[in-house]
């Protein structure tokens, strides 16, 4: 199998998974501290600020008609991520482990699954965005911790398309 077919069956899976994990009812209940509408714009300024800490030299990108065309599916893929990482796996761990641990886990967890091929500095990054996504999730709800990834990584589209289109 390529790895292109494998690369899209993966992420073809991602977004089942999660509508699953949404289905179904959460091991341990969790109410946001926070109101949706404040929910999402924490979630927002939080995705701009991980952005901006972690392409300090860049700055913000232009957002070309790329990340905006891709924008649905980034937010659908950071919800399905959201739902698998921090309401499916953060949520059954937290009895155990407590919020912490399970916060820990999730992120380790999450980290690992974009890829083992990556090196030591992209591991450690995605393991604290993981780390903010779950402290984000347990304080404004699965709404903001969507809206924080679904953010950060339409910044992250945008900064490589527009990347891309001046190396042109």
């Amino acid at each position: 199998m390529t790895r292109l077919r494998r690369s899209v069956r993966r992420e073809a899976a991602l977004p089942v998974i999660g509508a699953i994990v949404l289905a179904y009812p959460p091991v341990r209940s969790h109410r946001a501290q926070v109101s949706e509408p404040a929910a999402v714009a924490l979630g927002t300024g939080i995705g701009f600020v991980l952005f901006a800490i972690l392409a300090r030299e860049r700055g913000l990108p232009r957002l070309g008609s790329r990340a905006v065309a891709a924008f649905p599916f980034v937010a659908v893929r950071a919800a399905a991520e959201e739902c698998v990482w921090r309401r499916g796996l953060l949520l059954a761990l937290a009895p155990r482990l407590g919020s912490g641990g399970a916060s820990a886990v999730s992120s380790f967890a999450f980290a690992t699954a974009h890829g083992l091929d990556q090196t030591a500095r992209q591991f450690t990054v995605r393991a604290a965005l993981g780390a903010v996504f779950a402290a984000t999730f347990l304080t404004t709800g699965l709404l903001g911790a969507i809206t924080a990834h679904s953010v950060y990584n339409t910044l992250v589209v945008g900064a490589l398309a527009s990347r891309s289109v001046e190396r042109r």
